[in-house]
């Protein structure tokens, strides 16, 4: 058995490669704190135990917030990678279920954010509940565009990954 370290800098392999080359010779590999979606693909790594669930599962408690507070409708702003598109995927496969309503999906390039006229679109036509799947660099551009366009008055509401809320020394920002 290997366990998976979350690999920093050029300390060594990453645990998907961990994971690939260990499930060739049938050796199990306990991840601890590896969030990345595509290790949850169990055709592909068949022995990789996680012991941290992948960010997609955030998906579950915004639905219990949105059902709790009766909000039937959303705008959801994601990134374009793979944990983007998993935590989406997870999101509209739960939101059909709960008879929740995407208004709107806003996708973005991680890195390259100009939504400013999605926002605008959703603001003046749609619902005014917004769940958004960002990184906290990707998240800061997002919220300078959202506090342009007045979005964050009262009315409006906001439910934001995990990934927004904490910086790279797990300092919280919000």
């Amino acid at each position: 058995m290997v366990v998976s370290h979350p690999m920093t800098g050029n300390s060594g392999l990453s645990p998907s490669t961990v994971s690939l080359t260990c499930g060739f010779y049938n050796v199990p590999v306990i991840g601890i704190s590896n969030r990345d979606s595509s290790l949850s693909n169990k055709n592909i790594h068949s022995l990789f135990a996680r012991m941290i669930s992948p960010f997609s599962h955030q998906a579950d408690v915004w639905i219990e917030i949105l059902k709790q507070f009766k909000y039937h409708s959303v705008v959801f702003i994601h990134s374009q990678d793979s944990d983007g598109r998993a935590t989406l995927g997870r999101f509209q496969h739960l939101a059909d279920d709960a008879n929740i309503k995407i208004e709107a999906l806003i996708e973005y390039e991680p890195g390259i954010i100009d939504v400013v006229r999605e926002l605008q679109n959703a603001k003046d036509e749609y619902c005014s509940v917004f769940i958004l799947y960002a990184n906290t660099e990707d998240a800061e551009s997002i919220f300078r565009e959202v506090n342009a366009l007045n979005m964050t008055e009262p009315g409006f509401v906001w439910i934001v990954s995990e990934q927004v809320t904490i910086d790279v020394n797990d300092n919280m920002i919000i």
